[in-house]
């Protein structure tokens, strides 16, 4: 059985692959010198300085590390369908990133050359390399967004709001361990223990493991009302 047929739901309704046909991936699956890397909770990825690779997140999640050289910090997360490597693909910049897996997944590595040989899909390639490479923008903005203040109190608002607000709901499990949560925000592990337990202590949320449920919905997004940049 190919690639596709064994991943082709995922593959499918990927930003990558927006508007293929079914014919239309499978050729340039073929194309693209494709090779499917399988890794276990916290094995890594380690990227090389000069990017010829896209890699296609087909199962579990992985969190991007970028090493400054000073120190490493985790940049977002990517889930099933997400995508990473375009900017240092089509721009040749230096790579100083690592993937690592948060749990059991698997990740489709696809040379770039060869997903935009297929002369019959150029125009799709390049339009979802476009895509993908606004949302990279905007993932970046809420990083920015949420890290820009000193308050620890603020950084965490802002980041369980843009969670309740893009899950829907008062109630939801947090993709990020603690650790990786922390690291995320640019605070000490130590740090946000504390926030979280006097946030709880307060009554504006309830923990319980990964889910965290939001009590009172006034109080967090007032904690973080002052900083926006979105």
């Amino acid at each position: 059985m190919g690639i596709y047929e064994m991943y082709s739901d995922i593959i499918s309704a990927s930003m990558l692959f927006r508007g293929f046909s079914a014919e239309e991936i499978e050729k340039t699956l073929e194309e693209a010198e494709t090779e499917v890397l399988s890794l276990k909770k916290n094995e890594s990825i380690s990227l090389p300085e000069q990017l010829k690779h896209l890699y296609l997140v087909l199962s579990g999640k992985f969190v991007v590390i970028q090493d400054s050289g000073m120190n490493a910090s985790l940049a977002h997360l990517l889930g099933p369908g997400k995508c990473f490597g375009v900017a240092f693909c089509a721009e040749g910049h230096s790579c100083n990133h690592s993937l690592r897996a948060t749990e059991k997944s698997e990740v489709l590595r696809i040379s770039f050359e060869g997903f935009l040989a297929v002369r019959s899909t150029r125009e799709k390639a390049l339009r979802n390399l476009l895509g993908i490479t606004s949302e990279n923008l905007r993932l970046m903005a809420e990083k920015v967004n949420h890290t820009q203040s000193r308050s620890v109190r603020t950084k965490i608002s802002l980041y369980l709001r843009d969670q309740m607000e893009f899950k829907g709901a008062d109630s939801f499990v947090v993709d990020l361990s603690r650790k990786d949560a922390a690291d995320y925000l640019n605070i000490t592990y130590p740090a946000m223990l504390r926030e979280l337990s006097s946030m709880q202590k307060e009554g504006v949320i309830q923990i319980d493991g990964n889910r965290i449920t939001v009590l009172n919905r006034d109080a967090l997004i007032e904690g973080g009302a002052d900083y926006s940049i979105l």
